[in-house]
């Protein structure tokens, strides 16, 4: 302005579009935890010894791949607005936290040993954008699919409504907590009149429950020390005065036997009711192949019956029977709790070099947690059977 007095009059606008169209710097920050097809096929577009038919090929697949993994996120913007018009609508997302290390110390021993890991599974409601977080190391549970049915079955009996009529679920697609005793167990579930369980493309999985684990993970950066699984519970609910954040404290007692339960009452293997029949050729018949299917549905019209799509939102959809043909009763099939069914005869051991790694560190932890570290130090004699 001061070399070039006549420009005063000159808009912000115009600077802004000769900006953009001269120079188009962009700004953001580096990527993490990108999709691992959309890198690949990427990667593929740009490859100059690729012909145009394939790239054509490969674009489609990315826009493809692309609209289905959208589906998740626009499914859940559904949701949201219906569960407003409707109090008898509740929406839950659900996950687990990367593993929180013991004990959390700026000594430079620690990145040379092995930790004792804590565990933090989220329980995050739409209605009422509150979260519970279910907290405990590992040598009170791992982080299988009885664990997620066992924290899922709590906070429905706790947290929800008996007014409520229809659930609706969004998590990740692990088949190895979400998938296989998840859905046995939701089928049992007749309180509710109808309950859908969404699962994302691989890669593209975020929920709210990101949105909490980033909270919690920046206030942990501004601490230097953390000795017990405690002071993590107590940050978390430090992290909102409007309660925001609620906790429980999880033992091995309070995890129900799921896996055992439900081989009892449900089938492993089974075809799609149109697949039934000796009429239907081997090509076209339909298995139960649960990673193959991304929206499932109960409803207690049709009780023992898993409604399927291959995609969120497809028309395409397939029917399950999943309960035995001896037990045709759903109501009568009692979920599991710790009481009558437990997971874990006694306490879960800790490898052996882990134990050792972890005694290595004990001279910098104060004295008033050395109680909880003797009980962690005991897990190494008690010997369990799942």
């Amino acid at each position: 302005m001061v070399k070039h007095p006549e420009c005063q009059n000159v808009k912000y606008k115009f600077f802004l579009k000769y900006f953009h169209e001269n120079f188009n710097l962009s700004f953001g920050r580096p990527q993490i935890d990108v999709c691992s097809k959309c890198e690949e096929l990427g990667e593929k577009l740009k490859d100059p010894h690729l012909n145009d038919n394939a790239k054509r090929v490969v674009a489609a697949e990315l826009m493809v791949h692309k609209r289905r993994a959208k589906k998740y996120f626009t499914k859940m913007d559904e949701i949201r607005k219906l569960y407003k018009e409707n109090e008898k609508v509740v929406a839950l997302c659900f996950d687990y936290m990367q593993n929180l290390s013991l004990s959390f110390l700026p000594v430079q021993e620690v990145f040379y040993f092995r930790q004792l890991w804590v565990n933090e599974f989220c329980v995050h409601n739409f209605s009422t954008e509150k979260a519970t977080f279910y907290s405990y190391h590992e040598g009170k549970g791992h982080k299988g699919p009885v664990e997620v049915c066992s924290f899922l079955n709590d906070y429905i009996n706790n947290k929800i409504s008996e007014n409520v009529e229809e659930l609706h679920l969004f998590c990740d697609g692990c088949p190895g907590q979400n998938r296989n005793t998840m859905i046995r167990f939701l089928l049992v579930l007749v309180k509710f009149q109808k309950i859908t369980i969404y699962f994302p493309q691989r890669g593209h999985s975020s929920n709210d429950c990101d949105r909490d684990f980033g909270t919690v993970k920046r206030k942990i950066r501004c601490l230097d020390r953390i000795f017990s699984v405690g002071e993590y519970e107590d940050l978390k609910v430090s992290l909102s005065r409007s309660n925001k954040f609620d906790v429980r404290h999880v033992t091995h007692v309070d995890v129900a036997g799921f896996k055992q339960w439900w081989p009892d009452f449900f089938k492993k293997k089974v075809l799609s009711t149109r697949s039934l029949g000796k009429q239907v050729p081997k090509e076209y018949k339909v298995n139960f192949t649960i990673n193959s299917f991304y929206e499932f549905s109960f409803n207690s019209e049709n009780l023992g019956v898993v409604f399927a799509k291959p995609y969120i939102g497809s028309f395409v959809e397939e029917h399950f029977l999943l309960l035995k043909t001896l037990q045709r009763s759903i109501p009568t099939i009692v979920v599991p709790n710790p009481q009558n069914l437990s997971a874990y005869q006694g306490k879960i051991p800790i490898n052996v070099k882990k134990i050792d790694d972890i005694k290595k560190l004990q001279q910098y932890i104060p004295d008033k947690y050395k109680e909880f570290y003797t009980t962690v130090y005991s897990l190494l004699k008690t010997q369990i059977s799942r």
